[in-house]
């Protein structure tokens, strides 16, 4: 429309027609062969005569070729609200102008009329933010209960203000809708959303996430994640972001199934907090149990070169495998190394409940997971009633009461290390240097003023005479005193740093027995 034909330009002659109430002047005035800019002026003053007789010639208009005379007759049947405009103006609403199926659905919302919830909801996933604004707010003006479900589907990919009223929508609709079990079908698209490419719709999921109030429906859809695909890490981002937002400060750690340092490395460093490292829980109970001290030594050396410091997650079994005690046939010996192996590394390690008394269990997976056995009366301590599972058979002598006063037990063997992993600073937090050390595990953990040498033979033989070396120990240059804190009573020799932390045929100990380990405070 040129600047020379404005419906302003027309506004003298058109109010005098509506001011006298002309009907028929002003119908005259929507002829096609009028100026456009005459045209829109008419269709918009009839709009507010209004009266039945004004409703059919602005339906006929919003078929016309001029599509700013289309969007002038909607906004116009707005105000005639007549019965009449429903089909054609829903005819508009879905069309391919948004802006005229925007105006549509606003003139739909006066009319009030139940026929166009179906055309309305089909306008929400259709193009136009402002078109699925009014359609979300017709809907919600309507109250039709049959909109509730398209308005939750269409939640992840409206923008801010068509989200908006659509959440205001479903209000009106069925209060409370964020607990309702429709809700809670949704959530796949809701989660899906959660990898979209387009950032807004992420964020848009995300908000919406946080007004369903059910939580608990997220976990299968969470233990669904299995493909490393462009999409599962954008979701992740996501979900991420939406747990931020919804619980700043959460903490969120994945299980990716045999994941190890170069699988878990492209879910890094934006995604979860931390994953579980599969690698090296293998490699824990392959040195304890077969004396594989360099498979160990090696699975953990990859983390700590390709993972994020400090954000993966040792452990030895969790609640799919067979237990870590049965895996070592009840062997005590391999037991302690394993947990000695496990909470002297970098890292967050977990613990499987039962793992520090040594609880056997096998697959299937029920037996795997039978009551902790607290005690060796009936009901193992964990109930006085009848536990899901019966108890494991040696139950009644291996118990949290059978260990707790035995110095020597597993239990007392787990509580020593995680107090020292969690009060020593160089174990909680560390870094992590590995010593060349023929068939031991050697390495130095190292946070300040605070240093520990961690020593283990996993072999069923003594390791006589085995020297430790390394290019940079990362240690100050100096002679260093070693304090025993954890393992059998023993005097170790002084160790000398040279320049770089150069560590040459350093001999700690004469002879390190089978299935033995030691954690030593170093003092320069």
């Amino acid at each position: 429309m040129s600047t020379a034909d404005r419906p302003a330009d027309h506004e003298p002659d058109i109010r005098r027609l509506e001011a006298r109430r002309d009907i028929s002047g002003l119908i005259a005035a929507l002829s096609p062969e009028r100026p456009p800019a005459l045209r829109q002026a008419a269709a918009q003053a009839l709009g507010q005569c209004g009266g039945a007789d004004a409703a059919e010639p602005l339906v006929l208009l919003l078929d016309d070729a001029d599509i700013d005379l289309r969007i002038a007759a909607a906004k116009a049947l707005w105000w005639v609200g007549d019965r009449r405009a429903v089909a054609p103006l829903c005819a508009a609403l879905t069309g391919e102008h948004a802006d005229r199926g925007a105006a549509a659905a606003e003139a739909l919302e006066r009319i009030g009329d139940r026929r166009a919830v179906g055309p309305l909801c089909r306008a929400l996933d259709l193009s136009g933010p402002y078109r699925q604004r009014m359609a979300a707010r017709a809907l919600g003006a309507l109250g039709d209960r049959r909109a509730a479900a398209p308005l939750l589907s269409a939640l992840p990919h409206l923008r801010h203000d068509a989200r908006e009223a659509a959440t205001q929508a479903l209000d009106q609709i069925t209060p409370g809708w964020e607990d309702s079990a429709a809700s809670r079908r949704v959530l796949p698209d809701i989660l899906a959303a959660l990898g979209h490419a387009d950032p807004d719709r992420r964020l848009a999921a995300a908000q919406i996430l946080r007004l369903i109030h059910d939580q608990r429906s997220l976990q299968p859809l969470l233990d669904a994640i299995v493909d490393p695909t462009v999409e599962t890490h954008n979701w992740l981002r996501g979900y991420r972001d939406f747990l931020q937002a919804a619980a700043p400060g959460s903490f969120t750690i994945g299980e990716i199934f045999d994941g190890d340092a170069r699988s878990l490395a492209p879910y890094y460093p934006d995604q979860l907090d931390m994953y579980f490292e599969f690698d090296v829980a293998k490699q824990i109970r392959g040195a304890a149990n077969y004396g594989l001290s360099r498979q160990y030594m090696q699975a953990v050396g990859d983390a700590v070169a390709k993972l994020p410091f400090q954000r993966w997650a040792p452990f030895l079994t969790n609640h799919d495998q067979t237990r870590a005690m049965t895996e070592f046939g009840d062997s005590l010996p391999k037991a302690r190394l394993a947990a000695l192996a496990l909470l002297t590394l970098p890292g967050l390690p977990f613990v499987y409940y039962g793992e520090e008394i040594g609880m056997l269990g096998a697959k299937p997976d029920e037996r795997i997971r039978t009551p902790m056995q607290w005690a060796g009366a009936a009901g193992g301590g964990f109930t006085s009633g009848t536990p899901w599972q019966p108890l494991q058979k040696d139950a009644a002598t291996k118990s949290v009461a059978a260990q707790d006063r035995d110095p020597e037990s597993l239990l007392n063997a787990y509580r020593a290390l995680i107090n020292l992993h969690t009060g020593t600073p160089a174990l909680a937090t560390g870094d992590f240097t590995a010593l060349e050390a023929k068939g031991l595990a050697a390495f130095i953990r190292q946070q300040g003023q605070s240093r520990a040498l961690v020593l283990i033979n996993f072999d069923s033989a003594p390791a006589v005479g085995v020297a430790l070396s390394a290019a940079a120990s990362g240690l100050p240059a100096g002679a260093y005193t070693l304090q025993p804190i954890y393992g059998p009573p023993v005097a170790a020799a002084g160790l000398a740093v040279g320049d770089g932390g150069a560590i040459s045929g350093y001999v700690p100990l004469a002879a390190i027995p089978p299935q033995t380990g030691y954690i030593f405070l170093l003092t320069q």
